[in-house]
């Protein structure tokens, strides 16, 4: 299954559709009783901007013209009153979405991580983890300041938009249109311009995350590039991609603000056309000066609005962009699933077989497969020896045994049913593997033990203790200079080769897996260390399965039967003989 996650789109042809649908499905990360509550707050704060200019009408032609000062009193405290009220509803709108976006944002992130835990390893192949980290953080926290800021400061422009369309027209309906008139070309420009601006804004969040997952790549690999002396490199590398991230946000940045000017001229050509149709009306004795002041205000009042509307609609944009990189996770479903029914088990296959394979082929891609029409039986209680060339299939035929994929076509039988009936959890229990190179999290030695391990997460480090004890395990233990609270730095800088290794052998051992696979997992240790890993394997059940990984001959040895993975399938041999004559032809070939 193809898991590519694209930084290109193509030009929307129903670009307000999916303004809408997107709109829609983000509506789900939002407590909407307390969306509606700052909503209805951001009403009441833009009464004063609709109201005030048509009281100041009033002001002029009723109570200043006749010098009624009773009446100019108490209008005065009422637009105080409302100033007021509308502050105090601004205040209180702001600390209710501020709070929802907060919310919004951890749900988001959470839903996210969870579907990045769901996918497969296949998925994780085919993407940058910096790209994945930028979709996580970046496109997140843009969404998150998209909700805080942007939404509700534009519902209340459009609310106060209304409004104030409603007023002019009511005041007079002439004037109110040639107020109006210029709103025409403004929504064409907007209309045309919104593809190509979302389309440069999710082309500077690609790279972006381009730009993180080089810096990811490049900081992780560091003591390569000392050793290489390859600094120079690294700093051309990141300077290409810096430049780049440059050129597109300025063009973004560029775009996103563009409006702003467009809609400021057009809000002045309103004002000189009201001012000019407006004294016009004035000397036929349609209007009065209170009316035409009224509609001045409202003019600024009105395009003010629609200004802050063209600075949101460039946010606007950035967050559908975001958005649009973060479906693109949350629409992509697994491959690896759990079938209900499963394959019928072969009559060939035994109750001694713990594991069969029946004509399995698998390929990274669909043109090319690495592994072609594989069969073979696992015994119970067997050590299985993976012996063959470099890149010849030995890692894809251990990650398809312990179901990091699934084959392409063919069937995996895991005792006496589809391997495909079995969920993750299940296989995790009863399947070990031990990689060359162990991956440790920051913590404790105690910590890493624990991981993936549900029996011994509540228990304390004694306790922890006593069980590695009663398995004869605590003198490696002692091997770590604070024992179990021995701290592991990030990426386990403080540990040797050796240590982390021990870790990794202890954890798996200590879950007693029915079937273990050592991908290389001892080969590079001294043999002093070797030895005490080899102790622990010997220390498991004797009905353990075992399936080694070696290019070594010597660790292979004791294995029971030896199998032979090249181009694509895997033969059984009898000895190490074989084993070098079958390596020396398909090195010729």
């Amino acid at each position: 299954m193809d898991y590519q996650l694209h930084n290109k789109t193509q030009k929307e042809k129903a670009y307000l559709k999916r303004l809408v649908q997107s709109g829609k499905e983000l509506s789900n990360f939002i407590d909407k009783k307390r969306f509606g509550w700052a909503l209805l707050l951001v009403i009441v704060s833009s009464l004063a901007a609709i109201v005030s200019p048509y009281l100041l009408g009033v002001a002029i032609d009723t109570y200043i013209t006749n010098a009624d000062l009773t009446g100019l009193a108490w209008l005065i405290l009422f637009l105080a009153v409302l100033f007021v009220v509308t502050g105090i509803a601004t205040y209180f709108q702001q600390q209710i979405m501020g709070k929802a976006s907060q919310d919004a944002l951890f749900k988001l992130r959470g839903t996210i991580f969870e579907k990045l835990q769901s996918l497969p390893i296949a998925f994780f192949n085919q993407n940058k983890t910096g790209d994945l980290m930028s979709r996580l953080n970046n496109d997140t926290d843009k969404l998150n300041q998209f909700l805080s800021e942007s939404i509700l400061r534009f519902a209340g422009s459009a609310f106060t938009l209304l409004g104030i369309g409603g007023f002019i027209l009511y005041l007079n309906w002439k004037l109110g249109l040639v107020l109006l008139s210029s709103t025409i070309f403004l929504l064409v420009i907007t209309r045309i311009a919104s593809p190509f601006i979302e389309s440069s804004n999710r082309k500077t969040s690609a790279s972006l995350g381009d730009f993180t997952s080089g810096v990811t790549e490049q900081l992780s690999n560091f003591k390569a590039i000392i050793a290489f002396d390859r600094r120079n490199f690294f700093e051309e590398y990141l300077t290409g991609l810096n430049s780049t991230l440059y050129k597109k946000s300025v063009l973004s940045g560029f775009l996103n603000q563009a409006f702003s000017p467009i809609y400021d001229f057009a809000g002045y050509i309103a004002q000189v056309a009201v001012l000019v149709y407006g004294i016009l009306l004035i000397t036929q004795g349609e209007i009065t000066i209170g009316v035409l002041i009224a509609f001045l205000t409202y003019a600024l009042r009105f395009y003010d609005p629609l200004r802050w509307i063209a600075d949101i609609f460039g946010n606007i944009q950035v967050s559908l962009a975001s958005w649009g990189r973060i479906q693109e996770v949350l629409a992509l479903n697994s491959d690896v699933i759990v079938k209900d029914n499963g394959e019928p088990l072969p009559q060939d296959v035994d109750s001694t077989t713990l594991m069969a394979w029946r004509d399995v082929c698998f390929g990274y891609t669909d043109d090319s497969l690495v592994v072609k029409h594989v069969s073979f039986d696992l015994k119970r209680g067997h050590t299985y020896a993976l012996v063959g060339p470099t890149g010849g299939g030995k890692s894809t035929i251990a990650s398809l045994m312990a179901r990091l994929y699934d084959p392409s076509s063919g069937t995996i039988f895991w005792k006496d049913k589809d391997m495909h009936t079995y969920c993750r959890k299940e296989l995790s229990s009863l399947i070990g593997v031990i990689l060359q190179e162990p991956f440790l999290f920051s913590g404790t030695v105690a910590d890493n033990i624990r991981y993936g391990n549900d029996l011994l997460v509540e228990i304390n480090d004694e306790q922890l203790l006593d069980i590695l004890s009663s398995k004869n395990m605590n003198s490696l233990i002692k091997r770590f200079p604070e024992g179990l609270q021995t701290p592991v730095q990030s990426g386990a800088e403080n540990m040797s080769i050796g240590q982390k290794q021990l870790i990794s052998f202890v954890r798996t051992i200590l879950r007693e897996p029915e079937f273990l696979i050592l991908d290389e997992a001892t080969a590079n240790i001294d043999t002093v260390t070797e030895s005490v890993l080899q102790e622990l394997i010997d220390s498991l059940p004797v009905d353990t399965t075992k399936v080694i990984i070696a290019h070594r001959l010597n660790t292979i040895k004791n294995a029971d039967e030896i199998l032979f993975v090249g181009n694509g399938t895997v033969k059984r041999v009898a000895d190490e003989a074989e084993v070098l004559e079958l390596l020396k032809l398909n090195a010729k070939s």
